[in-house]
């Protein structure tokens, strides 16, 4: 499809998988110094040497599929040019190149890589060999994408999207930067586009380079196999439906995948939590913007009516005037192909972060003065705008709520985390002080924790019985239940201790 650079210098990198071309003089010379053991410019030494580090991933440790072969042009190796972008604030471009016909596949391309000669210039937001070994590891997973059949058109609807499958390409390309060089961040440049606009279709060309840190949470929480996977169901369907098959073998779904990627994607600057945040970096991100018009004070109740697009993730901030007991009512429009969660932002630190269903009134707690309450609802119908509502409203804490456990975390308890032992317990009454315990299967106590009353509020309440606690008694692994004692009521939830 393009025409080849023509560059007088070679190098074939150790391992024999890249040939580097380059040239030492002319606008596109790369930096002259020489310290290396096989006499080369020391950047070009190194930009063979980081090809192979992400071949190794990619190919040896992930299992991809290496790029296809170019039937021999400029030898079997793959090609790597490097050289001046004098009007171009591009890092680099993989160009496809021919079609490759035995695969029977219809975009299955041999391509090259064409890169900067040496990122001096400041429109690049990272410079020098950082910025080389970023772009050879993004560029690189480009050219073996292209050997998994990337569709020209993906049937997916929108005026702000590409109708191709470039998004999801991208996507795992910045990630690949951030797994092959995770101290080089450059990423950040991007983020601001998903943070400051959060109420795109998933395959928005705004979100085409800031969501490689979606396919790190995929990866975080399901291990880094599940990207081949996907790219081998690509190789028969476009990316979107490729990744959601794919969750659902390991039971869960994009929209609700999304959607808690979202409601975490609050916990970002200023409002970082260590806990729900979606990785470290996330203490260096934007802050996740609300937009005004779904934004409003809480006096009594609030009404909003909402267009969500075609696989989007509406935002809604409600700030508290008062105190009073909160929860969601209301739902009209929203079915089974939404998904919605929440954040308490309390004034006393002890946040509420949860997901919450549309289809009866939803209690959430307690809340005051400089409390607020984050609401993200996520559309999943891929092809359609749907207008939904919602109220918050104060509930009344004269009716009578049924005290349960709403969630109990982790599960099983394995000892070897040193992890305190979370639960979450809906209270349908005030009290003074409440008891929970430990109990095996013999119905033998393993210990008993006491709340006072100033740790305890009206509805949800989200406890804790720590590590230390549990370690002391030296549980075996087994079944445990715990019992917490509401009155003359006693609720229960069956864990797991493993040691």
């Amino acid at each position: 499809m393009f025409d080849r650079p023509s560059l007088s210098e070679n190098y074939v990198s150790e391992q024999g998988h890249f040939k580097i071309h380059y040239t030492v003089s002319g606008a596109d010379a790369v930096p002259l110094t020489s310290t290396n053991p096989d006499g080369v410019p020391d950047w070009v030494y190194d930009a063979a040497r980081s090809a192979e580090r992400v071949y190794r991933i990619l190919v040896d440790t992930l299992n991809f599929d290496p790029p296809p072969g170019d039937n021999n042009t400029d030898g079997p190796e793959y090609d790597i040019f490097l050289r001046d972008w004098p009007r171009d604030d591009n890092y680099g471009v993989t160009y496809p190149e021919n079609e490759i016909q035995q695969t029977n596949r219809p975009y299955d391309y041999s391509s090259y890589i064409v890169i900067d000669n040496d990122f001096a210039e400041e429109i690049y937001y990272t410079r020098g060999p950082d910025a080389l070994h970023v772009t050879i590891a993004h560029e690189f997973f480009h050219a073996v994408q292209l050997g998994y059949n990337w569709h020209e058109s993906n049937g997916l609807p929108g005026v702000s999207t590409a109708a191709d499958d470039r998004y999801f390409l991208e996507w795992c390309s910045v990630w690949m930067e951030e797994r092959a060089y995770p101290a080089v961040d450059d990423y950040f440049q991007y983020l601001p586009l998903f943070f400051y606009s959060p109420e795109e279709s998933l395959w928005s060309n705004y979100y085409h380079y800031s969501l490689g840190m979606f396919i790190r949470y995929i990866t975080d929480l399901y291990g880094e196999q599940i990207l081949a996977q996907i790219w081998e169901k690509i190789k028969d369907d476009f990316a979107f439906t490729a990744l959601d098959e794919t969750l659902a073998q390991y039971g869960t779904g994009t929209a609700a995948l999304w959607n808690e990627f979202v409601r975490r994607s609050y916990f970002t600057g200023s409002r970082y939590d260590e806990i729900q945040a979606l990785s470290p970096d996330a203490r260096d991100f934007p802050l996740l913007q609300f937009p005004s018009n779904n934004s409003a004070n809480l006096v009594d109740e609030v009404d909003f009516e909402i267009t969500g697009e075609p696989f989007s993730t509406n935002l809604i901030m409600v700030a508290v005037e008062s105190n009073m007991l909160i929860g969601l009512k209301n739902f009209a429009g929203l079915d089974q192909g939404f998904y919605g969660s929440l954040i308490l932002n309390k004034d006393s630190g002890e946040d509420i972060s949860e997901p919450f269903t549309f289809y009866t009134d939803f209690l959430i707690g307690e809340a005051g003065p400089g409390d607020s309450l984050g609401i993200f609802v996520t559309n999943n119908d891929v092809q359609n705008d749907v207008a939904y509502s919602l109220t918050v409203a104060q509930f009344p804490d004269t009716v009578s709520y049924p005290s349960v456990f709403l969630a109990l975390y982790p599960n099983p308890l394995g000892m070897y985390l040193e992890s305190d032992l979370n639960f979450k317990l809906q209270l349908g009454r005030r009290l003074s002080s409440l008891e929970c315990s430990i109990i095996n299967l013999l119905g033998q106590e393993l210990l008993r924790v006491k709340y006072e009353a100033a740790e305890l509020q009206f509805g949800p309440n989200i406890l804790h019985i720590p590590y230390e606690l549990i370690a002391g008694k030296n549980p075996p692994s087994g079944v445990y239940f715990i019992v917490c004692r509401v009155g003359s009521k006693t609720v229960s939830r069956k864990f797991t201790i493993i040691r």
